[in-house]
């Protein structure tokens, strides 16, 4: 059967992508509920918005770095990657990727002690 084919991914779907494919970028510790979330809005799971419009998506990200770390660098190859992972997997166009850094992750080690 020869036609066109309709498919309707989640954007519970693309929260997973983007969330796996930004731990997989080095100076990446973890991903953060963002810390302006109102009331009113409900906060995205994973650290990760999304937003579809006519089949383009728009991220934010909402990371913890790990320190040591150039954090233009890991920005930019979090926009990078998650840009081509999402963009791979589910054939749609991502428009933009927007990454806040939420804190950075400094080892035990390191920790000043009182």
């Amino acid at each position: 059967m020869k036609g066109e084919v309709n498919v309707d991914i989640s954007p519970n779907v693309i929260v997973s992508i983007a969330s796996k494919a930004a731990m997989e970028v080095k100076g990446v510790y973890g991903l953060e509920t963002p810390s302006n979330v109102s009331f009113l809005r409900r906060p995205q799971p994973h650290g990760v918005k999304v937003g579809i419009s006519d089949n383009k998506i728009r991220l934010e990200i909402y990371i913890i770095a790990e320190e040591g770390f150039y954090l233009p660098e890991v920005g930019l190859n979090l926009q990078e990657h998650i840009k081509e992972e999402v963009e791979r997997t589910t054939g749609m166009n991502v428009e933009r990727v927007d990454v806040y850094i939420q804190g950075i992750h400094f080892s035990k080690s390191e920790e000043v002690e009182e």
